[in-house]
This record gives structure tokens, sequence and C-alpha cells, in this order.
């Protein structure tokens, strides 16, 4: 875990289905990627979200102030 508050835990990505689905799904759809991307282009294939976790989690074990596309926000139960 990076932070938290009492409603939100900012920590890294993992390579688990329900974190790569979650990523799938932003990046899928073109009026979210277009904002995310230097290059932008919505993922069409869910394998490419898995490939991009494994990115971001590498260059998070090499230095761990990497940018924010590390981290994924998640809302605590209950809110």
């Amino acid at each position: 875990m990076i932070y938290s508050t009492e409603r939100l835990v900012v920590r890294e990505w993992t390579d688990q289905p329900d974190d790569v689905a979650r990523l799938y799904d932003l990046y899928s759809r073109w009026e979210a990627a277009r904002w995310l991307c230097a290059r932008p282009q919505a993922m069409s294939d869910p394998a490419q979200a898995e490939r991009v976790v494994a990115r971001w989690r590498a260059g998070y074990a090499a230095d761990p102030r990497c940018g924010i596309e590390v981290e994924a926000f998640v809302r605590r139960q209950g809110q």
C-alpha cells in the first residue's frame, strides 16, 4: 500500500485477474484512454492489460518513485 485514507486505498497494481480486468475496462474505452497515454489508443485485447501491468510492476520494482500509473485507486469496502 502506498497510502490510504478513510475511504480510499492507493496501492500498486497487481497481476491478479480483478486488477487486470479493471485496467482493461478503463483502457479499452476510448473516452478514457485518449486522456491516459502520450499516444492514445484504446486496448482491444485483455492481454494488452496484462503486459501493461507487468511493465508497470517492473518499473515500480526498479524505482518506487515511478509515476501514478503504477498505482490502483480502490474504494474501501462499504464506501
